[in-house]
């Protein structure tokens, strides 16, 4: 597809596409979770771009997506704070608690643009950042050690867990316990909610869950035009707005289905041809006349089939 074809197709959608990224919020939200999703742009060469994704629950309970911005190189905590400013231009006035990746300085770009709300970091990047600094193949006990940790029912008991951690693990990985010690006033506000709040404002997950499903959906894409970037197809509904994630739908089983039987008529990575002999009395000469019964002492022919 050539680049005027998509430059065509995305400048009848564009109209629309700034309407809704301009509209107008509630003044509250219970939850907004934002994060970054990575995918890879095509213009002039191919790279990797941020997708900011600003996701919220209403106070009825519904997930409406506030908006999507491109932004250029990595995550920051800078652009995030042009970002939730702009939120705020738009008419969100209080936010009760927003969930974050943990970035650096953005717990404060939180906090200057919405005093009042508690900034939450999710527990599952808090985890991958802990891998980091240990190795590869110490992963598991430290997973299984910091468990306790983040399921313990008060916040005094989650201290208590992390006590004995340290104890166990500070001395080989130093780095785990300061990493925690410096995210531990804002890992704790989910403890003060019940098992089931909890588990909808522990993590980014909400986020993660609009990628395009399978991944190797997310192809380069050749979008020429500054305005045409933030186009990133979401997972749920084709037009953005309040929703409820649906389970996936029957379409989605059908093209997965169709992925397998196409893998299965692909040609075995494995094959090759083999030279056999071709049978005698099988062999038909066209440079001289037929002789019947065949000559069997004369060597036979050949001919390539291919071995299964």
């Amino acid at each position: 597809m050539s680049r005027q074809t998509i430059s065509t197709i995305t400048d009848k959608v564009v109209e629309g596409m700034v309407e809704w990224q301009n509209r107008p919020l509630d003044p509250v939200y219970p939850v907004i979770f934002i994060d970054a999703i990575h995918v890879k742009i095509r213009d002039g060469k191919v790279a990797n771009r941020p997708i900011y994704v600003a996701l919220a629950v209403t106070c009825e309970g519904r997930r409406d997506i506030l908006g999507l911005w491109a932004g250029e190189g990595g995550e920051g905590a800078k652009y995030w704070l042009h970002v939730l400013t702009e939120l705020k231009n738009r008419g969100v006035a209080d936010v009760r608690m927003v969930v974050c990746d943990g970035l650096t300085g953005l717990p404060e770009s939180i906090t200057a643009v919405w005093p009042a709300a508690i900034t939450q970091t999710c527990v599952v990047h808090l985890l991958r950042n802990s891998f980091r600094y240990a190795g590869r193949q110490h992963w598991d006990a430290i997973a299984r050690a910091l468990k306790p940790v983040y399921t313990a029912p008060t916040e005094a008991a989650a201290r208590e867990r992390f006590a004995e951690f340290a104890e166990t693990w500070g001395s080989r990985y130093p780095a785990i316990v300061r990493l925690w010690d410096k995210t531990w006033a804002e890992f704790v506000p989910f403890l003060a909610f019940d098992t089931e709040i909890r588990r909808v404002i522990c993590s980014t997950n909400a986020i993660e869950r609009q990628r395009p499903h399978p991944p190797r959906c997310e192809g380069p894409r050749s979008l020429p035009e500054r305005a045409g970037r933030a186009q990133v197809r979401l997972h749920g509904d084709h037009e953005p707005g309040p929703h409820r994630l649906r389970p996936e739908t029957l379409d989605d089983a059908v093209e997965t289905r169709a992925e397998r039987v196409r893998d299965r008529l692909r040609r075995p990575p494995g094959r090759r041809t083999q030279v056999v002999p071709l049978q005698p009395e099988l062999h038909r000469s066209f440079d001289r006349p037929r002789a019947w019964p065949p000559d069997t002492s004369s060597s036979p022919s050949t001919r390539v089939t291919p071995l299964v």
